[in-house]
């Protein structure tokens, strides 16, 4: 999650879904989208866990960064 360099180049996989790198936060999150697919994934690491929110359309980036990042927020905030 430090270093997005490998990811941006050739993206990432969760399971069996192949994911396009779209940004991140530096040890914090990483954003992708769905190789041909109107659906996503914001992936948030806090201090004891590993986040994984998976969206799909009528959700949009946007709407899911909101949950899973103000959640990681939350979690690191009370020491997870």
């Amino acid at each position: 999650m430090d270093n997005s360099d490998l990811v941006t180049t050739n993206g990432f996989s969760i399971g069996d879904m192949k994911y396009v790198y779209l940004s991140s936060i530096p040890g914090k999150v990483i954003r992708g989208k769905a190789k041909g697919q109107k659906s996503g994934v914001h992936v948030c690491l806090t201090k004891q866990a590993i986040i994984i929110g998976r969206y799909s359309d009528p959700v949009t980036g946007g709407e899911a960064a909101k949950v899973v990042e103000n959640l990681g927020d939350y979690l690191t905030g009370v020491g997870y």
